[in-house]
């Protein structure tokens, strides 16, 4: 839970379902939980690239029969995981388009 989230029953309900003090939640606090969201998945891919290079370059540099079926198989899932967190973001943004102009 975070700082402005609250269980109380005197709360607003944001469109995304958080609950959420101040004067206007829905357009000012979800569009900040939405570029929140946004930044972590950014994190999130850069991180994920990172992975895939180092798979990559294991890949390259081994010989090992072992090795190389580990760093492949570990591509494959990153690159599964790349796909699912670029997905997400464009969700997100397709989400902040709706609030450009507001505020």
């Amino acid at each position: 839970m975070l700082g402005w989230e609250t269980p109380l029953s005197n709360r607003n309900i944001c469109n995304n379902g958080w609950a959420v003090w101040g004067n206007d939640p829905c357009r000012a606090t979800c569009r900040g939980s939405l570029q929140t969201r946004r930044s972590q998945l950014n994190r999130e891919i850069h991180r994920e690239m990172r992975l895939r290079a180092g798979a990559e370059n294991l890949l390259k540099a081994t010989s090992n029969r072992t090795v190389k079926e580990t760093a492949t198989l570990e591509l494959s899932f990153v690159n599964s995981h790349l796909q699912l967190l670029r997905e997400q973001l464009a969700e997100i943004n397709g989400c902040l388009e709706a609030y450009q102009g507001q505020g």
